[in-house]
């Protein structure tokens, strides 16, 4: 009995729209749910009242810079737990390390190979922020096919059990 992959779902935030449609694009080529954002407070939105399992952040927004989105989601505790994956095209080591210190996890230039990108959402998730999610769901599809193995093979007999109320002395 096959079970559905689960699909992760990615949150892409940048402003530049035809960036966005590229990063949808590829990500849900690649099997993954995607919602998108353009402003901080539609991040922050998103981010507390969705099951994301990572956020993708392309450069800094009409009301934010990366490192204060990075700072904002990293200090509520509904988003404190999804990784930041941090996609610019500022090169330069200070701004990197700033944004690592503000809560990105990982950050890739702009210039990335696309699997450069899967390779280290992979590695986000082994590290723990995705694990502990993806253990679980495993574990859950691991007893439904036990379950359902036991009664395909009659190693339990299903039956109805009457509940008898009892009226009140």
């Amino acid at each position: 009995m096959p079970f559905p992959e689960v699909k992760r779902q990615i949150l892409v935030v940048d402003s530049d729209a035809i960036l966005v449609k590229l990063f949808v694009r590829l990500l849900e080529e690649h099997g993954f749910d995607t919602v998108t954002a353009s402003s901080l407070q539609g991040t922050l939105q998103k981010a507390g009242s969705l099951d994301i399992d990572l956020i993708l952040l392309s450069g800094d927004l009409p009301d934010s810079s990366c490192p204060d989105v990075c700072q904002r989601l990293k200090s509520n505790r509904k988003t404190e737990h999804i990784p930041i994956v941090l996609v610019t095209d500022n090169c330069q080591s200070a701004y990197r390390v700033k944004c690592y210190h503000f809560g990105a996890d990982d950050c890739l230039s702009k210039d990335f190979e696309k699997e450069e990108l899967f390779a280290r959402i992979d590695a986000l998730w082994r590290r723990g922020n995705g694990a502990l999610k993806s253990q679980q769901e495993a574990r859950q599809r691991q007893i439904i096919q036990e379950l359902a193995r036991i009664i395909e093979e009659g190693l339990i007999q299903p039956h109805f059990q009457p509940i008898y109320f009892l009226k009140p002395f």
